[in-house]
């Protein structure tokens, strides 16, 4: 089996014309805002009745998890365009469509793990700090050399979450608390 064959031309042009499609339905007039019912905007007037750090902490977590999205969605929509382009060209293309297509997903599914609706404020927070600590040992483990600690963030944060008195959400902000700590020494 020859595995640089390009697909065949009919299927090709279906996959780019249901791209087209799916573009048009997925783009936003404008960035979403306090009246559109997009949940961070919720979680945002909660915390309001919280107090210092803790509301700080939790506002910086959904302003970065609104930045993550916003980055996502663009890059969702760059690659979607990319994809229905591979799939037009002649010769198609082999491999890039693959890439394209699983960097959509993996943009679309993080979107729907930090964006869902049905997440309490406590189930956002934590998805939101589990996420960025994963990045930040991610970032550790990739880089001995900058952090020669080797500080592991889920770890920390795993065994703070397993303490019977403290919730979810006061993890989070806790060990995000610590870690800019960490990075500013």
């Amino acid at each position: 089996m020859d595995l640089r064959q390009p697909t065949a031309a009919s299927p090709a042009e279906a996959a780019a014309d249901a791209i087209a499609k799916i573009r048009q339905l997925a783009i936003f007039p404008a960035l979403p805002d306090e009246q559109s019912g997009a949940p961070f905007f919720a979680d945002l007037a909660a915390l309001k009745q919280e107090s210092q750090p803790y509301r700080e902490v939790r506002e910086n977590l959904i302003g970065a998890a609104i930045a993550a999205v916003e980055v996502c969605w663009a890059s969702a929509e760059d690659e979607l365009a990319a994809l229905e382009s591979d799939l037009r060209r002649r010769p198609h293309a082999v491999w890039s469509p693959l890439m394209l297509a699983r960097a959509v997903h993996e943009a679309v599914i993080f979107i729907g793990y930090v964006a869902e609706p049905s997440l309490s404020l406590e189930e956002r927070l934590f998805r939101i700090g589990n996420t960025w600590l994963e990045d930040a040992n991610n970032y550790v483990n990739a880089s001995p050399l900058t952090h020669p600690s080797g500080v592991n963030y889920r770890g920390t944060l795993s065994r703070a979450a397993t303490s019977s008195s403290t919730s979810c959400a006061r993890v989070a902000s806790r060990s995000v608390y610590r870690t800019r700590a960490f990075q500013h020494r």
